[in-house]
Parts: structure tokens; sequence; C-alpha cells
């Protein structure tokens, strides 16, 4: 019987997760935030901030830009999954389940992390 993985799955073995899922634990590491919460934009992140963010978050920190639409919000959703159920992260990660804002059409994207 074959066992069908989910596109969260199999994209946890990408260099992109990979790579991303080590900047947000050096990122939230126990004495560097309370909290944090994962986004996408194809904006521009500083005054995405500027605009709605800032003086609910701290900081943020742009941990992957893409060309590719498709992967950023595969990456989004992939990561949210996972912190939302990590018992390491859950606690932190203010991210209530899968994202469903759209984003509009850019030549760029980005995944961020809000800081608290």
């Amino acid at each position: 019987m074959e066992i069908k993985k989910s596109k969260e799955e199999i994209f946890e073995q990408s260099p992109a997760f990979e790579s991303t899922f080590n900047t947000i634990v050096r990122l939230i590491s126990p004495d560097s935030c309370k909290s944090f919460q994962i986004g996408k934009t194809g904006e521009n992140v500083q005054n995405l901030f500027d605009n709605e963010y800032r003086g609910k978050y701290t900081n943020f920190e742009v941990i992957w830009p893409s060309e590719n639409k498709s992967e950023i919000e595969l990456l989004e959703d992939t990561l949210i999954n996972h912190f939302t159920k990590s018992p390491g992260y859950k606690h932190k990660c203010e991210n209530k389940g899968k994202n469903v804002s759209g984003m509009r059409k850019s030549n760029k994207y980005v995944i961020f992390v809000l800081l608290r």
C-alpha cells in the first residue's frame, strides 16, 4: 500500500524549508523574542511593517525571497503548519493556522517573520 504525502510533507525536505526553518529557530531562541508570526508578501516589507505591524511587533526579518509566488505560498503554509504543531515552538507562534490571505502580483515575493 502506497502512503501519499502532502505537498507540505514533501516540501519539508527542500533546501528552502531547511534554510528558513533554521533561520526562524535562530531568531526565536529563548532569549531573543517572546513570540513571532510568519507571513508572506509581494509588497515592500518595511512599508508593510510600518503600516500594519509597528507597535504590535518590535522587528521583522525577511527570511526567503523568491520570484515564484507558488513557492512562497507553499513555504509559508509548511512553516506555519510545522511551528503551530511543534511542542517546542507552538507556544511562541502567533499564527492560528493556514494563512488564506492573498498576495498582489509582484516581481518578488518574500517570507518574513515578525518578532515580539
